[in-house]
């Protein structure tokens, strides 16, 4: 049984029953219909669905209150928090990522190659120690990366995206455990160390590291059967509860490690130990009631909710503000094209809550501190309306499409480090609120890292790493113009005895 053709039917046919239940029936089949169009075209039991992690996600975001309306027996305009009307927003922001997801299937051009059983055959060839030390480096990486990015200076944010690195580390180490059924038990300290370790700041850097685990497992059970419906099972479980007991005590988490400071900061100048903190959150853990999850999962709820600010922009635009014309999508090319450390009197641009009081109407006493976006796709409505943000949504789709097959085509390295860096390569890009021109520049600089770590830096190391074991240097260092099927390649021993 495929997932590729049964889920997107039980997807549909679930939304259909839902809107019966449903006072707001259309934006639920609408709803659902979207998600079940974007797996029909992403997801192949022969293709990597990596393209399908952003939509789904964005898709999360638009769909809450659509949700919401069979759940609570609400009409979706009855759940507005600002005023402005949500129905047309949400079926608005589903067919814009519908759109973005033909863009991203018509992007990637899969000539029908078997791409899922060449990585996995590819991932049996891996020696034990290669894939272990190599995997851990690049994790060990991305943490120092992360860590010591504020200290570049001008490229700041190149250095914060080289530490996606990290991220292909775990995709890769995720990927090799569980085709060749080994070393879970490191897998699972991994995942609590990542979870932990994004929990020591300010802000949750745990969700993108547990969505590369989860984007590998998927990626390493394509096919719907017991283990993958187990796995992937208890994979959300445990994001969902992490983000639940996450947003549940982040408020006093944060005023505990800033010491009362109000700024975002502040927790870099406060005298809190690693200890201290590890013993505040084993605290909450421990009390962590029923109450609490409900309040936890309330709050997530209305953060990952995100389509008010677009129905205020569609409110507000053109009948207070005429459209612009392009003028945010030209700023943001603009911006990328004209790069810091090569123009250190660049202007800087708009804070993103002086965009959104601009193109919604809306006033923040906070918006000096606080940065609020109304989401690319509102700016993209903002610039040219609704015929025209969903051509550039369409548009944004195929040159994400294509960003990602020529990551995957490169054939004079590893398939599956390929792989792990078109991982990598997404996760900016599965925030819908994301302002379009850190949305850009983000995406093109998480491009451009992918491929000098894929050209220039891995090779360098795996060469140094691969020495003893000439038969996988042939095929994933050296770089042969034309390889050899990878069911040719030398297979290593894996398990216990390596």
């Amino acid at each position: 049984m495929v997932v590729s053709k049964t889920l997107p039917i039980i997807l549909f046919l679930f939304g259909v029953v839902a809107s019966i239940f449903s006072p707001s029936p259309f934006v639920v089949i609408i709803c659902f219909a979207s998600l079940a169009g974007s797996f029909l075209l992403l997801w192949s039991p022969k293709d990597l669905p990596i393209l399908l992690l952003p939509i789904c996600l964005q898709w999360l975001a638009v769909s809450i209150k659509p949700i919401q309306t069979f759940v609570l027996d609400t009409e979706i305009d009855l759940l507005t928090e600002r005023g402005a009307p949500l129905e047309s927003a949400a079926i608005f922001g589903f067919l814009g990522l519908f759109c973005m997801a033909i863009g991203m299937y018509l992007g990637k051009v899969n000539r029908g190659q078997d791409t899922v059983s060449m990585i996995t055959a590819e991932a049996r060839t891996w020696p034990p120690r290669l894939i272990l030390i190599c995997s851990l480096l690049a994790i060990a990486l991305g943490h120092v990366l992360s860590a010591t990015s504020m200290g570049f200076g001008p490229l700041r944010q190149v250095a914060h995206t080289m530490a996606g690195i990290q991220l292909a580390g775990l995709f890769t180490l995720t990927f090799w455990c569980l085709v060749n059924r080994v070393h879970y038990p490191l897998l699972i300290f991994v995942l609590v160390f990542e979870t932990l370790s994004g929990m020591m700041g300010f802000f949750s850097s745990f969700k993108e590291s547990l969505l590369a685990i989860a984007i590998a497992i998927v990626s390493a059970r394509p096919k719907l059967n017991v283990s993958a419906v187990v796995a992937g099972s208890a994979i959300a479980a445990l994001l969902m509860s992490t983000m639940v007991f996450w947003s549940a005590i982040k408020g006093d988490y944060r005023v505990f490690i800033t010491q009362g400071m109000s700024q975002q900061h502040a927790y870099r100048r406060a005298d809190v130990t690693i200890n201290d903190r590890l013993n505040y959150l084993a605290d909450k853990v421990s009390n962590f009631d029923q109450e609490q999850y409900a309040d936890g999962f309330a709050r997530l709820s209305k953060r990952q909710s995100y389509i008010d600010f677009l129905a205020q922009t569609m409110q507000h635009m053109p009948e207070a503000e005429p459209h612009t014309g392009g003028a945010q999508t030209g700023e943001a090319i603009r911006h990328i094209l004209m790069p810091r450390v090569l123009f250190p009197n660049k202007p800087a641009v708009a804070h993103d809550t002086e965009v959104t009081m601009k193109y919604t109407g809306l006033a923040f006493t906070s918006a000096n501190i606080t940065s609020i976006s109304i989401g690319y796709l509102g700016e993209f409505y903002a610039d040219f309306g609704y015929g025209g943000a969903l051509a550039c949504m369409l548009i944004f789709g195929m040159i994400i499409g294509r960003m990602y097959r020529f990551i995957m085509n490169y054939q004079n390295g590893s398939l599956l480090v390929n792989a792990a860096l078109a991982a990598m390569m997404m996760m900016p890009f599965i925030f819908f609120e994301r302002a379009l021109i850190k949305l850009i520049g983000a995406t093109l600089i998480a491009f451009v890292a992918a491929l000098l770590l894929q050209r220039i830096a891995i090779p360098q190391v795996l060469k140094i790493l691969s020495r003893g074991h000439e038969t996988f240097r042939a095929f994933h260092v050296k770089g042969p113009q034309k390889k050899r099927a990878p069911s040719s390649r030398t297979h290593y021993p894996v398990g216990p005895g390596w």
